[in-house]
């Protein structure tokens, strides 16, 4: 037998050719020795892992194949004389095919190797995902710790209590009893909804509502409120963090309303825009030029350390965006002069508690 274009090596008595993946396409020439009628000489072949069984050619001395896989394939033919009679050994030639180097061994190990190497990615991504959760959960439960503690400070139960106690000395009673009444309810609603990471927007106006009523009462209606609620928000379907308005409002009190000279208003004014909870509070106090000039310093201390804890606890609910973003504080004039405080503060809605 004779193959086209080939390269040919031998092994153990069977001729072989190597061959690359793109050379799939070839054609076997073959020929019998003998010359007593070449004519009528017949042919068979077979290519084993091909063809199923012989293929009987007659007298064409020739077999092509086309488009064949890699691997290895024995090429076999056997010739008939004039006589008819056949050949038993006939003769044999060993194809390999050798697969492109991305199919090969070595090839499988790398892309085993890489595929190990991408799911070691995914699972450290994943494990620092959750390690980067829990810091923030652990972060906004320290936050919330803070701002318990922060609303529920001792210089603000000594003070209710002395405001008690100043009602019973001075005989009046009524006062006296409704103070205590809205004391032990806000004492009671700031410990139940300090141990819930959200509550509805309903139980944090009805717990700023309480405060403001103490303080009102407390300073002799010294300033006037009013909550101004848009008639798109349900309050009970809505939630958010608790504890999250009162540093605002308490400052507006103790730091813009309380040194004004007559009584001051304070405004709570909530509405939705785009999926976003955007509380404005405002009061007509002296604003924060005399405030500081007038404030002590430990006083004014644990003012910003509530707004640095509440600015925290916007970063992380809104996705620590910009502080311009989440929070703003601007100073309100009225003929050049200090007029009030106006906080803005933007929640993200959560319709789900």
């Amino acid at each position: 037998p004779i193959c086209s274009g080939s390269d040919s090596t031998g092994g153990g008595g069977l001729q072989t050719i190597g061959l690359a993946h793109d050379q799939n396409f070839f054609s076997f020439e073959f020929a019998a020795l003998n010359f007593t009628d070449p004519a009528k000489n017949r042919y068979a072949y077979m290519l084993e892992g091909v063809d199923k069984d012989w293929v009987f050619s007659n007298t064409r001395r020739s077999a092509d194949y086309t488009d064949l896989s890699p691997g290895t394939y024995i090429f076999r033919v056997r010739g008939s004389n004039n006589e008819g009679l056949w050949n038993n050994a006939g003769a044999a030639m060993k194809v390999i095919i050798y697969p492109p180097w991305w199919r090969t061994w070595w090839a499988w190990t790398l892309y085993v190797l890489c595929a190990l190497a991408v799911l070691w990615l995914i699972d450290r991504r994943r494990r620092k995902r959750l390690i980067e959760k829990e810091r923030q959960r652990n972060l906004a439960r320290e936050l919330e710790m803070q701002a318990l503690r922060a609303q529920m400070n001792p210089h603000f139960i000594f003070n209710c209590l002395t405001s008690i106690n100043r009602f019973v000395l001075k005989n009046e009673t009524d006062a006296a009893s409704d103070y205590l009444t809205k004391f032990s309810r806000l004492i009671r609603m700031v410990l139940n909804n300090s141990k819930m990471p959200l509550i509805s927007l309903e139980e944090e106006l009805e717990m700023l509502r309480l405060y403001l009523d103490m303080e009102k009462l407390r300073f002799k209606d010294s300033f006037i409120f009013c909550f101004d609620i848009s008639e798109r928000i349900d309050t009970g379907s809505i939630y958010i963090p608790p504890l999250l308005f009162q540093p605002f409002v308490e400052n507006a009190i103790w730091h813009g309303l309380m040194h004004k000279q007559g009584q001051g208003k304070l405004e709570i004014r909530l509405r939705v825009e785009k999926n976003t909870l955007i509380c404005t509070i405002t009061d007509d106090g002296v604003g924060r030029s005399f405030a500081k000039a007038s404030t002590s310093k430990s006083a004014q201390k644990e003012k910003s350390m509530g707004i640095g804890i509440t600015r925290q606890r916007l970063g992380l609910i809104n996705g620590m965006g910009e502080d311009g973003e989440n929070f703003r504080i601007d100073d309100l004039y009225v003929n050049g002069m200090p007029a009030g405080t106006r906080v803005t503060l933007k929640v993200r809605i959560r319709e789900d508690s």
